[in-house]
């Protein structure tokens, strides 16, 4: 039913439901209005997972909806994004693994919209997405569409973004974790190959991008020098027993060395 090529014009689905006796049973006497409302119930119902937001489900949004395709990117899009976008400084960010070596802490967004994303103070807030067998073939009708259509590209903006955030297994098991990604899939590695697939079929190249901002705010704190001197340390350091040994060794040694250092120093001065 979500099959970009399989689609009915919507006006046709309002008009045959329309004469069904049980559409006047639901609260509106021509039936226009109850399709929609049995539409956005079989939408949250079935894509749920996708971040439906229910209130973005109301009349006044489905006024020139074109197919079912539409009605559920309508449901997914947030209303509160500026209007107009803009190309990012930087195209890529790191991963989900290097930007919390870099102090990154990542927590689960209150909002069930996917596209309600923020960074605040090293805390990256994303809503939950739950990926099942069906996640790549409906996100990849929905990118279809709006490039073919649209001429926008809100959801291909969303799966590049998880495409850099998710490299490897690592990274999805991180996402996991913190109850970012539900992986209902199983293997993590399946996870990260379905958004590098996806990207593949998305338009970086576009001269907007929603994510712009939240790209720039990434980079800019992830490379600040200590930061990425404290995520190499960990990275080489802090990734095994023995290496959290050695770690606490050589930072007792520097600490007391550093301390001998201020002494020495400081004897002269008394001795005058």
């Amino acid at each position: 039913m979500f099959l970009l090529e399989n689609q009915l014009p919507f006006f046709i689905l309002k008009d045959i439901f329309s004469l069904v006796e049980i559409a006047k049973s639901i609260g509106e006497d021509d039936g226009k209005l109850a399709v929609v409302k049995l539409t956005q119930k079989f939408t949250k119902n079935c894509w749920g997972f996708l971040g439906v937001d229910e209130s973005l489900c109301g009349t006044e949004h489905f006024g020139r909806v074109k197919h079912l395709v539409d009605f559920l990117r309508i449901c997914m899009l947030c209303p509160n994004f500026p209007k107009y976008y803009r190309r990012p400084k930087v195209l890529t960010i790191p991963s989900a693994t290097r930007l919390n070596q870099a102090g990154v802490v990542f927590k689960l967004g209150k909002n069930s919209n996917l596209f309600d994303i923020t960074f605040k103070d090293g805390i990256l807030e994303i809503p939950k997405i739950e990926v099942r067998g069906s996640t790549e073939i409906v996100l990849k009708n929905l990118m279809a569409f709006e490039q073919s259509q649209l001429k926008e590209n809100e959801i291909s903006d969303y799966v590049i973004l998880m495409f850099y955030l998710v490299n490897t297994s690592q990274d999805v098991e991180l996402l996991a974790h913190n109850a970012i990604i539900e992986n209902r899939i199983g293997d993590s590695k399946v996870v990260a190959n379905l958004f590098r697939n996806l990207s593949g079929c998305s338009s970086f190249g576009a001269k907007s991008f929603i994510f712009a901002e939240l790209f720039e705010d990434l980079n800019a704190f992830s490379q600040t020098p200590w930061r990425m001197w404290m995520g190499t340390l960990r990275r080489d350091c802090f990734n095994s027993a023995w290496g959290n040994t050695v770690s606490v060794i050589v930072a007792c040694a520097l600490f007391i060395l550093t301390f001998v250092q201020t002494i020495c120093s400081i004897v002269p001065l008394f001795q005058k």
